[in-house]
């Protein structure tokens, strides 16, 4: 069974970068094929990497969410053991094979509309004009309110592992939120509306910050009221 499961994980891989990567191949065939080996084509064919690059990302995203759904990959609240018998587990091996690599590269571009759309595809709750700088690990368990901003190199995980167990909670953030460039948030924290995580802070398991008020440090704790 475990080897079955493993070659499903790769063969979600293949299918979803090989399908990916179509529309760059095709457009640069059938641009050849037309133009041929000259110098119109060599001038036009930096133009269809760029294109080609950004349809690479738009349609993975796409096909993220249709295998997140099909598949109903989005995994649960819980303690599961780290076994890819466990179907949460496998459920969270299956997902991360195929959402980290297209993740780390959107946060890399800081295209944060983009990386919304990500996050949308794996089954985050995002609010209105939200800035989404951060790494979102599990956005299956990831709910973030309006008017909030996440700094960039922010990482947010909704999974921890322990004594060979994964456990998965949600990370809740409220209505203007503000988490510093840096910051850690992990499993199961809760942002009330209007509370600050200073930057590169550690916010811990299951903690809850306080509306209005202003958190910093590793581990985090209190430091001041945030100023109206």
């Amino acid at each position: 069974m475990p080897i079955f499961k493993l070659g499903a994980v790769l063969l979600s891989f293949l299918l979803i970068y090989g399908i990916g990567l179509m529309p760059i191949s095709l457009s640069i065939f059938f641009t050849y094929q037309l133009l041929g080996n000259t110098l119109l084509f060599f001038l036009v064919f930096p133009f269809l990497l760029v294109i080609g690059f950004y349809s690479f990302i738009l349609t993975v995203i796409g096909l993220i969410a249709i295998f997140v759904r099909v598949f109903r990959l989005k995994y649960k609240e819980g303690t599961y053991k780290l076994s890819l018998k466990d179907p949460q587990a496998f459920r969270y091996v299956m997902y991360g094979s195929f959402y980290h690599s297209i993740n780390w590269l959107v946060t890399e571009l800081h295209a944060y509309q983009i990386k919304e759309w990500l996050a949308k595809a794996g089954g985050a709750k995002i609010g209105k004009g939200v800035v989404l700088g951060g790494y979102i690990t599990d956005p299956s368990l990831f709910e973030v309110g309006d008017g909030t901003i996440i700094g960039g190199r922010c990482e947010i995980l909704s999974h921890v592992g322990e004594k060979g167990k994964l456990y998965f909670k949600k990370v809740k953030i409220g209505k203007g939120c503000l988490v510093g460039q840096g910051a850690t948030i992990l499993a199961g924290v809760t942002m009330e509306d209007g509370s600050v995580l200073g930057a590169n802070s550690l916010a811990t398991k299951n903690m809850v910050l306080e509306k209005g008020k202003f958190y910093g440090g590793v581990p985090a704790r209190e430091i001041r009221r945030k100023k109206k």
